[in-house]
């Protein structure tokens, strides 16, 4: 038996979290194999990682469940959370090396922060949603797409609603909060519902995969929401979010904006603006600067879009 790559390792490890309903059942071996050959990779690297992973102790069959199964050990599941991980930690500085998982360019900018980066915290991975306080729906986006985050999962792949409910539940979350989750996900044409074997499934769409792929919420934003009685139903696609958004930095792009000058010019509610902001700082349109009030304003980019589209953006928001 030939050792098989750290990455053929790694893709069985996730496909077993990925599909378990219960970590004490693991998943069907016939699935890990029908899932190898979709990738239509070689069923000899299977069996060669799979008896890596028995060697190792990793992974070991289920006792007493007909078709056999394959579940974690404790110290499997371990090494699968230090992968998890490794993907979040930054490279050291200095060092030239990059990030584990770094914002593909074709997808979104870095977003620009302002003249002193340590003063804008980033929401720490999992920690979206704070316990013993009510949801928000920004809060609720993105806790529930770091789980889509966390297994590095591409456009299109989806995930078992049982096994969504696993993870909902392992973080100590609320399950009526997953299901309003996953309604302003749908909304934000981030999930898509489907079905496979009778069994519930959510899809990731390709604008939600950016969204996965793009930088973390600034804790700032985060901070501006209020509680969640129910999802905005403001009709709005990304895109549209983006550029109405920008339409609200009417000044010169210099201009810092309060928050709630924004907010008294929008025409939807706050979590929309909170939406709309959201992205465009993750696409490099706008900058942040903490202060009371908090202050935003257009980078140079956001600037030269505005400018290039100023005509169609008031026309869209009626101003």
């Amino acid at each position: 038996m030939a050792d098989r790559p750290s990455e053929d390792l790694e893709d069985i490890l996730h496909w077993l979290n990925a599909h378990c309903v219960r970590l004490s059942d693991g998943v069907p071996a016939t699935l890990l194999q029908q899932k190898w050959q979709a990738g239509r990779r070689d069923p000899a690297h299977l069996r060669d990682g799979l008896a890596q992973l028995f060697a190792q102790g990793q992974i070991a069959l289920t006792p007493d469940l007909e078709p056999p199964h394959v579940r974690f050990t404790a110290s499997g599941y371990a090494r699968l959370l230090e992968q998890f991980d490794r993907a979040r930690r930054p490279a050291p500085a200095g060092t030239g090396a990059e990030a584990t998982e770094p914002v593909p360019a074709t997808t979104l900018p870095p977003p620009a922060l302002t003249g002193a980066p340590a003063e804008l915290p980033l929401a720490p991975p999992q920690r979206f949603l704070r316990h013993g306080q009510p949801p928000t729906e920004i809060a609720l986006r993105n806790q529930l797409l770091d789980i889509y985050r966390d297994l590095k999962l591409k456009p299109g792949s989806q995930i078992i609603a049982m096994t969504l409910s696993r993870y909902w539940q392992e973080m100590g979350l609320r399950a009526g909060d997953l299901r309003i989750a996953i309604d302003v996900l749908v909304r934000d044409g981030y999930l898509i519902y489907s079905s496979l074997r009778f069994e519930p499934h959510w899809r990731l769409t390709e604008t939600g995969h950016a969204y996965v792929c793009a930088p973390l919420t600034p804790a700032p934003l985060l901070d501006l929401a209020e509680p969640l009685t129910q999802p905005e139903a403001h009709g709005l696609s990304e895109e549209e979010l983006r550029r109405t958004g920008l339409a609200l930095f009417r000044g010169a792009a210099s201009e810092w904006r309060s928050f709630e000058g924004l907010e008294s010019d929008w025409r939807r509610g706050r979590d929309s603006l909170l939406h709309s902001l959201d992205l465009l700082w993750k696409a490099g349109l706008i900058e942040l600067r903490l202060g009371m009030p908090l202050a935003l304003r257009l980078t140079e980019q956001g600037a030269v879009l505005r400018d290039k589209s100023a005509g169609g953006l008031r026309r869209l928001i009626g101003l």
